[in-house]
């Protein structure tokens, strides 16, 4: 019976973690009044406290303000649904864990940087969920570690996320809001990127050295593996649709006139949707819709893209209506709780939403005449981080504030406040990448914090160095 309630309670760790959070940030309410930045003034506001029937109509808000990105995450589901039913996607993945059987650590790396750079310059962090599910069958396959399985996909996107250069909606709209160029003190973020990535790699390598030294892996379970005795078949349609997805998501979602200022790709779409029939009817513009063009894709751009590629799979696998929708149910299921952690983070966001009391705390925590102004500064980022699951609100409410204060070093501020989001990314319950990957691998929240505190803490210590030398 004991060791029945020890596994529920580590099943549901994760559940009890975002709960406390989202009770603390329900309290928070109660005692700290609203308030909003006025440039480098506050502007305090009365308490906006919320009742029962308020906390119970919040998941519902949360699911109406995010629905693209839980959108995305159905999609998601679906896919993998369908594809982990077809013969060709067991064939691959069975392929692809015998050729890397004996390679752990090399494949690791690889496979880890280039999430990581995908994810630092991608717009849309989320966009690389699509592509893990895959790694984790494979993992699973190969028999790994779970928490090394974890580190290698879910870790390396929070990588991405803590030195993006180019990427991720957090510096895009820190830069806006700050008034900073996403291109300033370029150097120094890719500092950041090369240190996260080298630091958290060893960890990870440490890990897989580990368990295979002391035989102590903890056993990944594919949630989507589908136990049919299938023969043997060709996996090349889906080998083809992965690197096709990668290749459209790489160039829609990376916004390529940071780099050199090119507008070759809207270019190319005026041009496409200027083609015409007769005097009013333009082909293209009419079959594709208000398309975006590459470099500028949202969101919304990755749910079409993903159901197009399920829909290519049923057809090409000759997978019947019927079966379809079954299979699409059975990716769903897989995915439903760690769907459900994120509705319950988004809805923390809700709260600070409906009760705008990050500004009110930062206001009492920042005093930029102090010696330890940056590290204050990181203090309010940290505070804004674990409330703000939406972190581009952050940079609406506390952008122009810090850009204020420090008029010389917006940049350099800028970078204060996303890097540290991207750190505590890493630890925070109400980080999406984390509680997603955590609860969708296995992996208890008390798990993953004893594995990754040394590096969080490693890299806490060179983040405000680096604070204080550029502030």
């Amino acid at each position: 019976m004991k060791k029945k309630i020890e596994t529920a309670e580590k099943k549901n760790s994760l559940f009890f973690a975002v709960g406390v959070v989202l009770l603390l940030a329900i309290v928070l309410t109660w005692v700290v009044k609203g308030g909003a930045f006025q440039g480098s003034e506050f502007a305090a506001s009365d308490y906006t406290r919320l009742g029962l029937h308020d906390i119970f109509t919040i998941p519902f808000y949360s699911i109406y303000y995010f629905v693209v990105q839980i959108t995305f995450l159905l999609s998601i589901a679906v896919f993998y649904g369908v594809v982990s039913k077809t013969s060709g996607y067991k064939t691959l993945v069975s392929k692809f864990a015998k050729f890397l059987n004996g390679k752990e650590i090399v494949f690791a790396l690889i496979i880890s940087a280039l999430i990581t750079i995908f994810a630092s310059f991608s717009s849309q962090w989320l966009i690389c969920l699509f592509f893990i599910p895959f790694f984790i069958s494979v993992f699973a396959e190969m028999k790994m570690d779970k928490v090394a399985a974890f580190a290698i996909s879910f870790g390396a996107i929070l990588v991405g996320v803590l030195g993006a250069t180019y990427g991720t909606e957090v510096l895009t709209f820190f830069s806006y809001y700050a008034g900073a160029n996403i291109t300033d003190l370029m150097y120094i973020k890719v500092i950041i990127l090369v240190l996260g990535f080298i630091g958290f790699n060893v960890f990870t390598v440490l890990r897989l050295l580990s368990v295979k030294k002391k035989n102590n892996a903890l056993e990944l379970v594919d949630p989507i593996k589908d136990e049919t005795d299938y023969k043997t078949t060709n996996p090349w349609p889906i080998y083809v649709t992965f690197i096709l997805v990668f290749v459209i998501m790489v160039l829609g979602f990376v916004n390529w006139n940071l780099f050199h200022e090119t507008t070759i790709f809207t270019d190319l779409l005026t041009k496409i949707n200027e083609v015409k029939i007769g005097k009013e009817f333009f082909i293209f513009k009419n079959i594709l819709g208000n398309v975006s063009a590459f470099g500028a894709f949202p969101l919304e751009s990755g749910v079409v893209i993903t159901f197009v590629a399920t829909l290519i799979m049923g057809i090409i696998y000759r997978i019947k209506a019927e079966k379809f929708v079954e299979s699409a149910i059975d990716g769903i299921k897989a995915f439903i709780k760690p769907i459900a952690l994120v509705v319950l983070a988004y809805s923390v966001f809700v709260i600070i939403y409906m009760s705008p009391f990050v500004p009110t705390v930062v206001n009492a925590i920042m005093d930029v005449d102090s010696k330890l102004a940056p590290f204050l500064a990181s203090v309010c980022g940290m505070f804004a981080s674990i409330f703000n699951v939406d972190y581009g609100y952050a940079a609406y409410s506390l952008g122009s504030y810090f850009a204020s204060i420090y008029p010389k070093d917006v940049s350099a501020i800028s970078i204060v406040l996303t890097t540290i989001y991207g750190l505590m990314m890493f630890v925070a319950p109400t980080s999406l990448g984390l509680i997603f990957g955590l609860q969708y691998t296995g992996i208890s929240y008390k798990t993953w914090l004893k594995h990754i505190w040394k590096f969080a803490l490693i890299m806490f210590v060179i983040l405000e160095i680096i604070y204080f030398i550029i502030l």
